[in-house]
Parts: C-alpha cells; sequence; structure tokens
C-alpha cells in the first residue's frame, strides 16, 4: 500500500501540472488520428486517488496510471481511429474503425468487418459510447506529456 500511496502521489502532481496549464483544448495526432477535443473552463485534471469525509484514502480505480479530465462534447473535431478490433453487442468485431466528428457529433463511420453495426449503433443512441465519450484520460509516461 505504501508503493501505491507514492504512486498516487506522483499521479496527483502531474495532474496540478495540467491544471496549472489551463488548456482550452487538447489535439491528439498520429496514424490515423487528428482529434481536438474541447475542454470546459471549469474542467479539472484528477487521479484516481482521493480522501473520504472521515479523512481515510480512497482509490477508485487500482490499478490505476492515468490522470482524466471532463471534455465539452460539443466540442469534438476531426477523426480517431481504432486499430485493434472493437466488439460490438452481438458479437460481431469492426476492424480498423474511423470515426469522423463535427461539433462533437460523429458524422462518418469507416472500418473492416461490422462498421455497418457501428454506424447502427451510433444512429440508435447519439451518445453511446461510439460517440466523444465522457472523460478524457492520460496515462502517465504515454506519448502526451504535461
Amino acid at each position: 500500500m505504501a508503493e501505491w500511496k507514492t504512486r498516487a502521489a506522483e499521479l496527483d502532481r502531474l495532474a496540478s501540472i495540467a491544471n496549472a496549464g489551463r488548456r482550452r483544448a487538447l489535439r491528439f495526432r498520429g496514424p490515423g488520428t487528428d482529434l481536438e477535443v474541447g475542454l470546459f473552463g471549469t474542467s479539472r485534471w484528477v487521479s484516481a486517488a482521493d480522501r473520504t469525509t472521515s479523512g481515510h484514502d480512497h482509490y477508485a480505480n487500482l490499478p490505476s496510471e492515468d490522470i482524466f479530465t471532463t471534455p465539452d462534447p460539443d466540442r469534438v473535431s476531426g477523426y480517431l481511429t481504432i486499430w485493434r478490433g472493437r466488439p460490438l453487442s452481438d458479437g460481431r468485431v469492426v476492424q480498423d474503425a474511423l470515426r469522423r466528428f463535427e461539433d462533437g457529433r460523429v458524422v462518418e463511420v469507416r472500418g473492416e468487418g461490422a462498421a455497418d453495426g457501428l454506424r447502427a449503433r451510433i444512429a440508435v443512441d447519439a451518445f453511446a459510447v461510439t460517440d466523444a465519450g465522457d472523460e478524457i484520460p492520460v496515462v502517465a509516461g504515454g506519448a502526451w506529456a504535461l
């Protein structure tokens, strides 16, 4: 537990650095991806470490190696490709799924395999997990640096 407390303190330090930057948006670029995700003016970076009202340490998700914040779902633009297979609820799999966003909405879906199933899911539930999402995690030691 002592090692986890040390790691949690490091993640909290990274969240503090991110909060000091007061970014209005994040940009993700790489093979098959050029995506800008806007942040609310009130978005705050946090880690999984917290303290209860009774003073006990609480870790919402173990193990955790990320800090995260809330994006503005109306300010997502660009495209994102998920290269590995993404299983759908009916068991079919979409390979190399590209989703293009405009103003937070998925406006195009391409991919190999069950891309039609992914498009159908978005058409029925515009706020499904296939849309912009509800959190942005940044994994410590990953490609994105604070």
